[in-house]
Protein backbone atom coordinates (compact mmCIF):
# COMPACT_ATOMS: atom_id res chain seq x y z
CA UNK A 1 0.00 0.00 0.00
CA UNK A 2 0.87 3.81 -0.85
CA UNK A 3 1.99 5.59 2.65
CA UNK A 4 -0.36 8.26 1.29
CA UNK A 5 -3.22 5.79 1.80
CA UNK A 6 -2.75 5.50 5.31
CA UNK A 7 -4.51 8.62 5.74
CA UNK A 8 -8.38 9.03 6.50
CA UNK A 9 -10.62 10.15 3.37
CA UNK A 10 -11.70 13.09 5.43
CA UNK A 11 -8.43 14.60 6.77
CA UNK A 12 -6.82 17.28 5.21
CA UNK A 13 -3.42 16.84 3.21
CA UNK A 14 -0.47 19.16 2.58
CA UNK A 15 1.92 20.19 0.31
CA UNK A 16 4.92 21.29 1.62
CA UNK A 17 7.74 23.41 -0.57
CA UNK A 18 10.90 24.37 -0.58
CA UNK A 19 13.07 26.93 -2.75
CA UNK A 20 16.43 28.01 -2.05
CA UNK A 21 16.70 32.10 -2.15
CA UNK A 22 18.52 33.37 -5.64
CA UNK A 23 18.43 29.42 -6.68
CA UNK A 24 17.54 29.18 -10.39
CA UNK A 25 15.98 25.28 -9.46
CA UNK A 26 12.21 25.17 -9.10
CA UNK A 27 10.94 24.85 -5.53
CA UNK A 28 10.86 20.97 -4.30
CA UNK A 29 7.57 19.38 -3.45
CA UNK A 30 6.23 16.88 -0.77
CA UNK A 31 3.12 15.42 0.33
CA UNK A 32 3.74 15.57 4.30
CA UNK A 33 3.02 12.25 6.08
CA UNK A 34 2.10 11.96 9.54
CA UNK A 35 5.27 10.88 11.29
CA UNK A 36 7.53 11.42 8.19
CA UNK A 37 9.60 14.32 8.37
CA UNK A 38 11.08 16.02 5.73
CA UNK A 39 15.20 16.51 6.36
CA UNK A 40 16.95 19.75 5.13
CA UNK A 41 20.75 19.15 5.26
CA UNK A 42 24.31 18.98 3.39
CA UNK A 43 24.33 15.16 3.91
CA UNK A 44 22.76 13.47 0.13
CA UNK A 45 20.41 11.67 2.97
CA UNK A 46 18.27 14.23 3.21
CA UNK A 47 15.29 15.19 1.62
CA UNK A 48 16.19 18.54 0.52
CA UNK A 49 19.98 18.42 0.29
CA UNK A 50 22.62 21.98 0.62
CA UNK A 51 25.95 21.56 -0.22
CA UNK A 52 28.83 23.34 0.17
CA UNK A 53 27.72 26.09 2.90
CA UNK A 54 30.08 24.98 6.20
CA UNK A 55 28.03 26.16 8.98
CA UNK A 56 25.01 23.97 7.44
CA UNK A 57 25.00 20.61 9.51
CA UNK A 58 24.93 17.66 7.83
CA UNK A 59 21.58 16.94 8.90
CA UNK A 60 20.55 20.32 10.13
CA UNK A 61 16.41 21.03 10.31
CA UNK A 62 13.44 18.54 9.76
CA UNK A 63 10.08 19.60 9.29
CA UNK A 64 6.94 17.46 10.10
CA UNK A 65 3.24 17.43 10.01
CA UNK A 66 1.58 18.54 13.56
CA UNK A 67 0.14 15.01 15.20
CA UNK A 68 -2.60 15.29 15.84
CA UNK A 69 -3.61 18.17 13.90
CA UNK A 70 -5.82 20.54 15.77
CA UNK A 71 -8.33 23.23 13.97
CA UNK A 72 -6.80 26.13 14.96
CA UNK A 73 -3.26 24.45 15.85
CA UNK A 74 -0.41 24.68 13.30
CA UNK A 75 -0.16 22.40 10.24
CA UNK A 76 3.53 21.88 10.42
CA UNK A 77 6.48 22.20 12.60
CA UNK A 78 10.35 22.58 11.86
CA UNK A 79 12.64 21.24 14.51
CA UNK A 80 16.76 22.17 14.57
CA UNK A 81 18.77 19.24 15.01
CA UNK A 82 22.15 20.79 14.60
CA UNK A 83 25.03 23.01 16.60
CA UNK A 84 24.66 26.01 14.63
CA UNK A 85 21.06 27.05 14.65
CA UNK A 86 17.85 28.08 12.40
CA UNK A 87 16.32 31.06 12.42
CA UNK A 88 12.82 30.88 11.27
CA UNK A 89 11.29 34.50 10.02
CA UNK A 90 7.18 34.09 10.26
CA UNK A 91 4.86 36.71 10.18
CA UNK A 92 7.29 39.39 10.61
CA UNK A 93 8.43 37.66 13.54
CA UNK A 94 12.15 36.39 14.32
CA UNK A 95 12.26 32.99 15.98
CA UNK A 96 15.36 31.10 16.70
CA UNK A 97 15.17 27.67 16.87
CA UNK A 98 18.44 26.46 17.94
CA UNK A 99 17.72 24.60 20.71
CA UNK A 100 17.35 20.42 20.15
CA UNK A 101 14.08 18.64 20.12
CA UNK A 102 12.45 21.83 20.27
CA UNK A 103 9.22 22.16 17.85
CA UNK A 104 8.65 25.38 16.17
CA UNK A 105 5.14 26.29 14.40
CA UNK A 106 5.59 26.99 10.89
CA UNK A 107 3.50 28.68 8.48
CA UNK A 108 2.98 29.05 5.04
CA UNK A 109 5.34 32.26 3.21
CA UNK A 110 7.63 31.44 6.28
CA UNK A 111 11.65 31.67 5.71
CA UNK A 112 14.03 29.62 7.45
CA UNK A 113 17.62 31.06 7.52
CA UNK A 114 20.54 27.96 7.83
CA UNK A 115 23.12 28.67 9.95
CA UNK A 116 22.10 31.07 12.37
CA UNK A 117 25.07 30.73 14.10
CA UNK A 118 27.60 31.78 11.37
CA UNK A 119 31.52 32.61 11.33
CA UNK A 120 32.59 35.66 10.12
CA UNK A 121 32.56 35.39 6.37
CA UNK A 122 30.75 32.19 6.29
CA UNK A 123 27.60 32.15 4.26
CA UNK A 124 23.95 31.15 5.23
CA UNK A 125 21.03 30.28 2.95
CA UNK A 126 17.44 31.00 2.88
CA UNK A 127 14.84 28.72 2.19
CA UNK A 128 11.51 29.97 1.50
CA UNK A 129 8.54 27.73 2.70
CA UNK A 130 5.27 26.77 1.25
CA UNK A 131 2.29 24.66 2.88
CA UNK A 132 -0.84 24.70 1.06
CA UNK A 133 -3.86 22.02 1.17
CA UNK A 134 -4.52 19.55 -1.46
CA UNK A 135 -6.59 17.98 -3.12
CA UNK A 136 -7.24 14.07 -3.39
CA UNK A 137 -6.23 14.68 -6.98
CA UNK A 138 -3.28 16.48 -6.06
CA UNK A 139 -2.50 13.60 -3.78
CA UNK A 140 -2.19 11.41 -6.70
CA UNK A 141 -0.33 13.22 -9.28
CA UNK A 142 2.53 13.47 -6.31
CA UNK A 143 2.57 9.61 -6.46
CA UNK A 144 2.86 9.67 -10.02
CA UNK A 145 5.85 11.82 -9.32
CA UNK A 146 7.71 10.06 -6.65
CA UNK A 147 10.04 8.27 -8.68
CA UNK A 148 10.87 11.39 -10.79
CA UNK A 149 14.39 12.30 -9.48
CA UNK A 150 15.08 16.07 -8.52
CA UNK A 151 18.62 17.72 -8.27
CA UNK A 152 19.86 18.30 -5.16
CA UNK A 153 21.19 22.11 -4.51
CA UNK A 154 24.89 22.69 -4.75
CA UNK A 155 26.86 25.52 -4.53
CA UNK A 156 24.29 26.84 -2.34
CA UNK A 157 26.83 29.83 -1.06
CA UNK A 158 27.04 31.25 -4.75
CA UNK A 159 22.95 31.06 -4.96
CA UNK A 160 22.55 33.55 -1.40
CA UNK A 161 22.65 36.98 -2.86
CA UNK A 162 24.71 39.28 -0.51
CA UNK A 163 21.84 41.17 0.39
CA UNK A 164 20.15 38.08 1.89
CA UNK A 165 23.63 37.35 3.83
CA UNK A 166 23.86 41.11 5.37
CA UNK A 167 20.02 41.12 6.33
CA UNK A 168 21.21 37.33 8.22
CA UNK A 169 23.84 39.10 9.92
CA UNK A 170 21.95 41.86 11.11
CA UNK A 171 19.04 39.30 12.62
CA UNK A 172 22.36 37.68 14.24
CA UNK A 173 23.26 40.68 15.94
CA UNK A 174 19.73 41.97 16.97
CA UNK A 175 19.62 37.92 18.50
CA UNK A 176 22.86 38.58 20.26
CA UNK A 177 21.76 42.53 21.55
CA UNK A 178 18.63 40.53 23.23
Amino acid sequence: RCPYDRMADNEPRYKLSLLLAGSDNPPQEWILQQGTPIKIGRHKSNDFVIGAVRGVSSNHAEIALAEPRTADGPICYVRDVSSNGTLLLSNGEKLLVDILEQMTPLTDRSQLVLPFKAKAGEARVQIAVGIVEVTPEDVADAQDEDTAEVAPVEEAAEAAPAEEAAEAAQVEDAAEAE
